[in-house]
């Protein structure tokens, strides 16, 4: 299994203030939110081939987040 991101990093750099994102916290179900380096958002989900297979994706998906920004 290898570590990759939640959201895409390239997004989540976009996000950062300072050297960290804000992260809602999902499992306490409450409202507060934990300050996060970007390369701590990660999660084994997939094994290497699948995550490096997805990295066009990542790339899509940060094109659709720059023009959103746009908007």
């Amino acid at each position: 299994m290898s570590k990759e991101h939640i959201v895409t990093h390239s997004i989540l750099k976009r996000l950062t203030v300072g050297k960290t994102v804000n992260v809602a916290n999902p499992v306490l179900r409450t409202n507060e939110t934990l300050a996060l380096r970007p390369q701590a958002v990660t999660a084994r989900v997939l094994c290497a081939r699948h995550n490096n297979a997805l990295s066009g994706l990542d790339q899509v998906g940060h094109g659709f987040f720059l023009r959103l920004e746009q908007l």
